[in-house]
């Protein structure tokens, strides 16, 4: 799994890790970060309404617009609002990750509260003949 870097299962973490996947994405008919997330525990995806510009995603208390990462990197986002962190289309995603509790040992500075690391779809492989 991407979110801890190691490949390690997520059963053998030691964190708690939510995994929303693409097939729950499209069941929900999520189109944002902040509806995909909202049926995951800890996590607060409307604090200033339900305004569909932006991802305003809170994490056990903590704002989390700097703990957004795409594929392990962290996503730099403006921290003032109206404009931070604008909306972040799902398409191709793979699926979506959320791991809680500190994460500086793979991921440098961050909330106390966790992150949320979005996986991008894998390119098909093309045929060997």
């Amino acid at each position: 799994m991407a979110i801890t870097k190691t490949g390690r299962p997520i059963l053998a973490t030691q964190s708690s890790v939510s995994v929303v996947p693409r097939a729950q994405i499209e069941e929900q008919g999520a189109t944002n970060l902040s509806e995909a997330l909202s049926y995951s525990a800890g996590i607060v995806t409307g604090n200033y309404g339900g305004d569909p510009r932006f991802d305003s995603l809170f994490l056990r208390g903590f704002n989390l617009e700097n703990d957004k990462f795409l594929d392990g990197l962290r996503l730099m986002r403006a921290t003032q609002f109206p404009t931070s962190a604008p909306v972040f289309e799902l398409y191709g995603l793979d699926r979506v990750e959320v791991l809680r509790g500190p994460a500086l040992v793979f991921y440098g500075a961050g909330s106390p509260a966790g992150l949320v690391n979005m996986v991008q779809s894998a390119p098909p492989q093309p045929l060997l003949s």
